[in-house]
């Protein structure tokens, strides 16, 4: 059988026969295959072909498993597919030779002359010097897309106009129980210890994670943990409240773990799924090789102990030498290891200094764990009266002469108690070397058992095995039945590294029953096993050496992936649970390969300065509020010259609110610092002459999960928490918004960052603190609003998502953000719109509808997994400097940087859709209920894509600003009787002469209708489609509306509809002389009565921003033109809350 293959890079992997599969069935399908089970086949003939080439021991390389792939597919007959799967191998080969120069296309006239409507496709963009360079270098990198990385027909469909891919011009994109066991290396000494005993011993300050949650951390030094490919470095240790159930998983290989039930189980690289749904028949845990991972280390060396220089290594000196104190010793000799004796006192039994680890004294310790109890001075034993307890005790009688102690016995009926009454192996050795005690439940192995000789390890297993083994009917194995899951696993761990099989055994939860010499026991505890087959090695155990020979291995033996038996809740007698966090966010538990969790991640910003890329200025984490800002400003413009799309922060004013307190500043020197980082934010001198595309989320009072938890300053965790600073964030969002309310020296708006406001349940309405939002809203109509009362967000949807990983492909999960998204380190790889417009005119009945979409959707996916696949390469390689670095946590817990990135699929003109395939508009019922129809099977293959691929992907709402344009251009050239909707209903006197565009996404038409709540009733349904960035806008009349009468319609809808993201916008106008008018007005009003003609520039939101109408392409000036905007706000009172008033007043128009 392959286990492992040679990769390109000579690195030696796992080798995994499904991705022979994926690629085959990929080639199949490109060429219209449909049966999934011939490349099933076709692997099964590849592995056999491949296993008869190979010499014992050889490993194929990757090139080798493709060529026979190759020439299994032409031998077959599957000409087609070879083909296919050739051009595949060459479309990857490209991906990874990507470098060198970019073909160069003639483009600067098309720039200068201002022929090409791309110019003004992003109407963020000005016409400058700047945006010639980002222009012709996005249409060469468009190019090279298009023809070197992405195949023929994903290139084609998206040069067509069957779909848009966008952002062409860019390459850029839990918890354990405390008992599971690891592992670990720490000060350079191998133990084998649970997570619990781990935290214990690391001798560092806790410090709290979060008084909510009651979590608390360490940060060791010193210590690394057995991961699957070697020693990786223990980051954290945490210990927190147990809040949720915990599941029982076992593999068949005989590995288990117990787990929450959110739990991310590894089931393949970069392959995660909550532990509540890890499928008994379909999923596959590894075993890993632990003798292998330990080959190099020094194990089993010890065979002796000096107990003097032992309890000095662990802070012990209360002890006496050769009959005198240690501090009267050490004046007369330093020598520790002599040979003679140790006592507690002058008056408490000596033994020998040095303690030879034999098989007998290794008997004793594994006894006393399984039947022994101990008390202050002596440990005790319990036996019936036979001939093999017999055997025990004359066992025991010589491990205690070995250390110089006597056993006592005394007899009661048919029992024997058996003591030995020395205090000064009961405390030293016992309790302090070994650190052997605790009630049953916790008791455990010596923690340095590796470092031990191999006698005194294997005299360790016989003990425990004659206290609490059992010979099966079988006769050829053994079982261990325990309350202790540590000692459990450890000797699962230890077995398996001296070359036994052992394998867990099913748990015998709370409230199971089993028969026990005829009586009806009820668990009151947990009860765990193992099972372990005789081999030709010995063990000083008296079951064992009854035992008979076992003549063959069990199935599943050995490492390996191994598919899942069991998978039950299960409750744990502990208060608390554990996790640590590595380098490489995995790590062996119990034998079995895992992940652990990160939590409570804050801002990277505020942790780590702007810093992390090699010969560039860096900063130190801020410890003032100015310096803060300017790093995000830093931070903000840095990345995105990295990445396309818009770039957002979470929680603004909950993570700066500290700062102020801490600088001791007033209002108005915070809103000082605020306007400095307004201008900043906003000057253009990003590339291309852009401002860089912002959101940032204001929590307005502090999120419930951010309550407890520490505030950062200086890139440390301080003794407060962000629930004390209400105050100084009601300071931040007032000078935030009146500075925003205000504009710049021409009123102009500033049109980043976008705050999004999160409307929760205890939104305080009556806060007056909040007017300057409401009055900035009113007069700009900057602000998104999220709906946390009615829609199916939550609040927490707005944290960083750096170690929420998709868990469960079988659910879509929101990204979060509105329509550009406000979760740090998440975002989307990348967009494909699908043209509906283009299929509804092709499609002459329903089956053929969503065979076409299907088409379109299957090819969506490939792009984005290209795309996914090449911006991974190239950060990698260095090209996103920054993005690297602020995403390294990602990428070691995922081994992706872009893994917790969305592929995201969008769709746009399902109204037109509806006019060409069934002349019904998206207002119609019958047309709004397949309009839902759609999404919803759009919403069900992305979920089959995340099931194939792993990957997130989410519905999107696009934007759209220049494929609105783009897709409705290229069908009218190419069908001219293809319906759109703004050229039949607002063509005016002459049909066609007008510039087509498309309807965004699932949206109404944008002349439907004046009424607000109409349109909200109509959009209310399809808004909670989607899964990725979404938002309805209301566009205003010219009426200066009020800000009271803006507050109660935000309130209005978040109350009584389910969107979750909405915008009020109003039109307004610049003048150069007079700056801010409200309404739309050519020409200034104001220069006309003073008998001058001044052109104004009217400002609306073109797609989530605001810009000059003068500035966008021609398509959405087009929409703009034909907008009807809601009805005026008219005789509202100032504070009225009667939402009747308010609607009678909004409707009046």
């Amino acid at each position: 059988m392959i286990r492992k293959i040679i990769k390109r890079d000579g690195k030696i992997d796992d080798f995994n026969p499904f991705r022979i599969t994926n690629a085959v069935w990929k080639a199949a399908q490109a060429v219209g295959g449909k049966d999934h089970r011939k490349a099933t086949k076709i692997t099964d003939e590849v592995l056999e072909k491949l296993e008869k080439s190979l010499k014992p021991g050889e490993m194929p390389t990757v090139e080798k498993v493709q060529d026979t792939v190759e020439k299994i597919l032409m031998e077959q007959g599957h000409t087609k597919t070879a083909k296919a799967y050739i051009l595949y191998r060459h479309q990857h080969e490209e991906i990874r030779e990507i470098g060198g120069l970019l073909k160069d296309i003639d483009v600067v006239d098309g720039y200068l002359s201002m022929m090409d409507w791309k110019v003004n496709e992003n109407s963020n963009m000005s016409y400058s010097l700047q945006g010639l360079n980002v222009y012709a270098t996005e249409n060469i990198v468009s190019h090279y897309w298009l023809n070197k990385i992405y195949p023929p027909e994903i290139g084609e469909a998206h040069s067509n106009g069957d779909y848009h891919i966008h952002d062409l011009g860019t390459l850029g994109a839990y918890t354990y129980y405390g008992k599971e066991t690891v592992i670990a290396k720490y000060n350079g000494n191998i133990i084998v210890s649970s997570f619990q005993d781990l935290y214990e011993k690391i001798d560092k300050p806790e410090k709290l994670l979060s008084k909510k949650d009651e979590a608390w951390a360490r940060y060791p030094e010193n210590l690394k943990v057995l991961d699957k490919d070697g020693w990786t470095k223990v980051k954290r240790l945490v210990k927190k409240a147990k809040d949720k159930p915990m599941h029982f998983i076992k593999n068949e290989g005989g590995r288990s773990v117990i787990v929450t039930e959110d739990h991310p189980m590894v089931l393949g690289d970069e392959i995660f799924k909550e532990a509540k749904l890890v499928n008994k028949e379909e999923d596959k845990l590894l075993t890993a090789d632990i003798q292998k991972l330990l080959q190099n280390e020094k194990l089993f060396f010890k065979d002796h102990l000096y107990l003097a220089k032992e309890l000095i290594q662990r802070g012990v000196s209360d002890f006496w030498m050769e009959g005198m104190p240690l501090e009267k010793y050490q004046t007369y000799s330093e020598n520790l290891e002599n040979e003679g004796v140790i006592s507690t006192s002058n008056n408490a039994d000596a033994i020998p200094n040095k303690i030879m680890l034999t098989e007998n004294l290794g008997y004793l310790v594994g006894f006393y764990l399984a039947e022994g109890w101990m008390e202050p001075h002596r440990i005790s034993f319990k036996q019936k009266i036979t001939n093999e307890n017999q055997e025990i005790v004359e066992k025991l009688e010589k491990a205690a002469y070995e250390i110089g102690c006597r056993l006592y016995s005394k007899q009661e009926n048919d029992c024997v108690t058996l003591q030995i009454a020395n205090s000064t192996f009961t405390n030293y050795v016992m309790k302090t070397v070994f650190d052997l005690k605790g009630i049953s439940k916790d008791k455990h192995l010596p923690n340095e058992l590796l470092s031990y000789n191999k006698e005194f390890v294997k005299g360790v297993l016989g003990g425990v095995l004659d206290g609490d083994g059992s010979i099966t009917t079988s006769k050829t194995s053994l079982t261990l039945r325990t309350a202790s899951r540590t000692m459990l696993e450890q000797m699962a761990q230890v077995l398996n590294i001296m070359g036994y099989t052992s394998r867990d055994r099913n748990l015998e939860g709370v409230g199971t029953t089993r028969n026990y010499n005829g009586k009806l026991i009820t668990q009151q505890y947990p009860l765990y096993g193992i099972s372990f087959r005789t081999t030709d090695q010995s063990l000083p155990s008296l079951k064992y050496q009854t035992a008979e020979l076992s003549s063959k291995a069990w199935r599943a033996e050995g490492a390996g992936w191994h598919k899942v038996l069991n998978n039950e809740q299960t409750q744990i007698p502990d208060d608390y649970i554990y996790d640590i966090t590595t380098e490489t966010h995995t790590l062996i538990v119990n034998g079995m390969w895992n992940h652990n969790c990160v939590g409570w991640d804050l801002q990277d910003i505020l942790l780590k300065g702007f810093c992390g890329v090699s010969g560039k200025i860096e900063s130190k984490p801020a410890k003032h509020f100015g310096t803060a800002l300017m790093q995000i400003v830093n931070y903000l413009y840095t990345l995105q010259g990295e990445a396309a799309g818009a770039q957002a922060l979470s929680n603004f004013d909950t993570l700066l609110a500290p700062f102020i307190r801490h600088d001791n500043l007033e209002y108005d020197e915070v809103k000082q610092e605020m306007q400095k980082f307004l201008y900043n934010m906003n000057v253009p001198t990003r590339v291309g002459f852009q401002s860089p595309f912002t959101n940032i989320t204001m929590d307005l009072t502090v999120p419930g999960y951010m309550a407890d938890d520490p505030v950062i300053i200086g890139g440390e965790l301080m003794d407060s928490n962000y629930e004390d600073y209400t105050k100084e964030m009601d300071i931040i969002n007032r000078a935030f918004a009146e500075i925003m309310g205000g504009g710049d020296a021409k009123g102009r708006p500033f049109t980043f960052p976008i705050p999004t406001y999160n409307i929760t349940k205890d939104f305080d309405w009556d806060n007056e603190g909040l007017n300057p939002i409401w009055e900035m809203t009113a007069k700009y109509g900057i602000p998104y609003f999220s709906n946390f009362i009615n829609s199916d967000m939550k609040p927490d949807d707005a944290r960083s998502m750096c170690c929420r990983l998709r868990l469960d492909n079988r659910e879509l999960r929101k990204r979060g953000g509105g329509l550009f998204g406000a979760n740090p380190k998440t975002g989307s790889i990348g967009v494909v719109t699908i043209n509906l417009p283009r299929i509804g005119y092709l499609a002459q009945n329903e089956k053929e509808f969503f065979s076409r979409l299907d088409e379109l959707l299957d090819l969506a996916k490939e792009s984005l997994i290209i795309k996914r696949e090449v911006i991974e390469n190239l950060t990698t390689s260095g090209l996103h400097p920054y993005s690297k670095f602020y995403l390294d946590d990602v990428k070691e817990t995922h081994g992706q940087y872009w893994k917790n990135h969305f592929s995201t699929i969008g769709i746009i003109g399902m109204n037109d859709a509806l006019l060409n395939f069934m002349n019904k508009s998206i207002g119609d019922p019958e047309g709004k209920t397949f309009a839902e129809n759609v999404m919803d099977h759009i919403r069900d293959k992305m979920i089959q894509y995340q099931e194939e691929t792993g990957d997130m992907y989410n519905l999107e709402a696009t934007p759209a600003e220049g494929a609105t344009y783009r897709l409705a251009r290229i069908d009218k050239e190419r069908y001219p009787d293809i319906r759109m909707y703004n050229q039949e209903f607002y063509r005016g006197t002459t049909r066609g002469e007008i510039e087509p565009y498309y309807t965004n996404s699932s949206q109404l038409p944008v002349g439907f209708t004046t009424d607000v709540f109409k349109a909200l009733d109509l959009q209310d349904s399809l808004q909670t489609k989607y899964t990725g960035g979404t938002v309805l806008h209301m566009f205003l009349g010219e009426t200066d509306p009020d800000p009271m009468a803006v507050k109660q319609l935000v309130r209005k809808v978040a109350e009584n509809y389910e969107l979750p993201y909405y915008t009020i916008t109003p039109t307004f106008s610049i003048c150069p002389e007079h700056d801010y008018i409200a309404g739309e007005h050519e020409f200034c009003p104001h220069c006309e009565t003073e008998g001058k003609t001044t052109a104004c520039e009217v400002y609306s939101r073109v797609v989530g921003y605001l810009r000059p109408v003068n500035q966008w392409n021609k398509g959405k000036q087009r929409e703009f033109h034909d907008r009807n905007v809601f009805a005026p706000f008219i005789d509202v009172p100032e504070e009225s809350s009667d939402p009747q008033k308010l609607e009678e007043a909004v409707i009046a128009a």
